[in-house]
């Protein structure tokens, strides 16, 4: 067989395992709610100082958010600062009213068992503490009961689109896992192909 086909054969073979294996990143954290079939918003926890969390990313993953077709989102949290996390504060414009929860969060709209807290926007384990605005910005400040521990995720719901967080380095939808493998799996065996027959 020819050499040079062996080679398109082993980097179809290698995009095909790193496929196989790689998985979303934080899948199924949030439950399935109305059109949600998971969060739409994945909040990544990097550092903590003294058990608040001090630096964190949030992605727009989609997945059907807003729950309630109109502005309800889903939100997941993961810690990975290392050590436990007992509190997070996150910003929204004021003008987006993420905070102004006004009774069809997703434990008022069938998200099941893990909800705690009055305004049925809590997740598991959590409360929200009261809504802060200054300068055209809203904050509040989710506090988590017995901690987040480092490694740990849960989810709660937002008044919101997926959009609304300004904190964190939102951004648009995230490429999959899998995407960045298979491309740059691709890309290095079309450059390997380039230098060989060169």
């Amino acid at each position: 067989m020819n050499t040079m086909i062996k080679k398109v054969m082993y980097v179809v073979l290698g995009c095909s395992l790193a496929l196989l294996f790689a998985g979303r990143a934080n899948a199924g954290i949030c439950p399935a709610v109305g059109l949600a079939t998971d969060c739409g918003v994945q909040i990544n926890v990097t550092a903590q100082s003294g058990g608040v969390a001090s630096a964190f990313s949030a992605t727009n993953v989609g997945n059907g958010n807003p729950y309630d077709g109109v502005e309800d989102t889903l939100v997941g949290i993961t810690n990975n600062s290392g050590a436990t996390i007992n509190s997070i504060t996150l910003t929204a414009s004021s003008a987006a009213d993420a905070f102004g929860f006004d009774g069809d969060g997703a434990c008022t709209f069938g998200a099941g068992g893990g909800c705690s807290g009055p305004t049925g926007y809590e997740g598991p384990n959590m409360s929200f503490g009261a809504v802060t605005s200054a300068a055209g910005l809203d904050s509040m400040t989710i506090t988590f009961t017995g901690g987040l521990a480092n490694g740990a995720s849960t989810w709660f719901s937002l008044e919101g689109t997926p959009n609304s967080l300004v904190g964190g380095g939102i951004g648009g939808p995230t490429p999959e896992p899998a995407s960045l493998v298979l491309l740059g799996t691709g890309l290095l065996g079309l450059g390997l192909l380039a230098r060989r027959s060169a």
